[in-house]
């Protein structure tokens, strides 16, 4: 609180914390630091976006909610969209770690990531980042955004998902008709011997080179 006490123009604060695993070990350490360009932050890695480590001031929230049809990435949606509402936000960072967050069997996201029936949320989100990015011309939000959405993709393809993967590989905007093939030909691969999603790749348009996804 003390930042908006001190300086009535400040619209957000965020601060430091920690992820702890069942036996109390500290296992990472967010937002320890700050740019001053918080979009390019989450792309480096250096900030995560959820609801413990941020204040925000109402009147700059306006009609962003969460979407509650969403069954995975809530936090990065509401968060991105936020901000990206306005470049005019004035955000203070406080290097200190204000809580922790313990992992558990009975945590509401433990291996949710792995749930097969939130992919399409968190594709979904993914691909609102990415085509932001695109909008920009944001080189790296480009690249790690595209690598994230195809490699949701992939957990589709791996756990059998064929129409919905079908459906969004054909409709992904960001990728050449010789790519949509090679990835329609893993398609097949999955289907008959079952060893087609580990073979999916993308490929690097700016480097042509090929790298797998894990």
């Amino acid at each position: 609180m003390q930042p908006f006490i001190t300086n009535p123009y400040i619209d957000v604060v965020f601060s430091a914390f920690e992820n702890v695993n069942e036996e109390g070990e500290r296992t990472r350490i967010a937002n320890q630091r700050c740019s001053g360009n918080i979009l390019d932050d989450l792309v480096d890695g250096h900030v995560s976006f959820g609801p413990y480590s941020y204040m925000l001031r109402r009147d700059k929230l306006e009609n962003i909610k969460y979407d509650e049809t969403l069954k995975k990435n809530q936090d990065l949606d509401f968060f991105f969209r936020f901000f990206t509402s306005t470049n005019q936000l004035k955000i203070v960072h406080l290097n200190k770690i204000l809580f922790s967050v313990r992992a558990h069997r009975g945590f509401m996201f433990y291996r949710s990531g792995r749930d097969i029936l939130k992919i399409p949320s968190i594709y979904n989100v993914y691909l609102m980042v990415l085509s932001y990015f695109v909008q920009q011309e944001h080189s790296k939000g480009f690249i790690v955004y595209k690598y994230r959405s195809l490699n949701s993709l992939k957990v589709m393809l791996h756990n059998g998902y064929y129409r919905d993967f079908i459906k969004r590989l054909l409709s992904f905007p960001y990728l050449s008709m010789i790519q949509k093939i090679y990835l329609m030909g893993c398609v097949l691969s999955q289907f008959l011997v079952n060893r087609g999603a580990n073979q999916f790749v993308i490929i690097d348009s700016k480097n042509h080179k090929v790298r797998k996804l894990h």
